[in-house]
Order: structure tokens, then sequence, then C-alpha cells
């Protein structure tokens, strides 16, 4: 098997090395990416219930911090699905964080109208 990869496939021989390394790698930077985006997902949720809280006191609505956090969970689920979905399709929006922010900035403000008001 050896000589046969030597003589009819000579870039797999010289590659050996390389895929072998890259086999290793990959798991290790699939890891890394998964935190990095779980991380910078939770930061998002966060600055949106920050965002969410100062909502409701300017709505006069009564609400802690532990349901407007649940609440931007809940509206960055969407605008982000459609900007994957919109991606993986070949498309490229311009604004595409812009639109993000956005659409979940207006779920967001839609869900607060609906929390009661705070009691006189």
């Amino acid at each position: 098997m050896r000589s046969i990869i030597d003589t009819k496939l000579p870039v797999l021989a010289i590659l050996e090395g390389f895929i072998a390394d890259n086999l290793i790698t990959i798991p290790i930077v699939l890891i890394i990416y998964y935190l990095l985006v779980s991380f910078l997902l939770f930061v998002k949720v966060s600055i949106f219930g920050a965002i969410g809280l100062w909502m409701t006191r300017f709505m006069k609505k009564r609400a802690e911090y532990r349901h407007i956090f649940r609440m931007a969970a809940y509206a960055v689920t969407l605008p982000s699905l459609l900007i994957v979905i919109i991606e993986l399709a070949g498309f490229t929006l311009p604004a595409g964080y812009l639109f993000d922010w956005l659409l979940t900035l207006t779920i967001l403000a839609a869900a607060t109208r609906l929390l009661p008001s705070r009691p006189k």
C-alpha cells in the first residue's frame, strides 16, 4: 500500500504528516470555536437583557433582569437563524449584524410591551 501511494499518489505521500496533524487539530479548533461563539452569544443576550431592562423602566412595565434575560435569549434566536439560513443559501447581507441587532431589538420591544404595568 505504501509503495502504491508513493508511486501513484505522490501528493498524499507529501501531505501525510500534514493530514495526521490536522486530524488532531480540527477537533480542538472546533471546540474552541464552539466556546467562543457560545460566549459571544451570552454577551449579546446580556447586552440585550440590559437594554430590555432599560426599556421596561422607560415603558413603566414590571419585570426583573432574569425575565428580560430569558426574553432576550428568545429574541436573539430568530434573527440568528435567519442570518444562518440566508448565508447558507449563498447570499450575503451587507449589513447583516445591523439587521440582526435591529430585528432582535424589535422582537424584544414587542415582547416588552406585553408585560404587565407597574403598580402605582
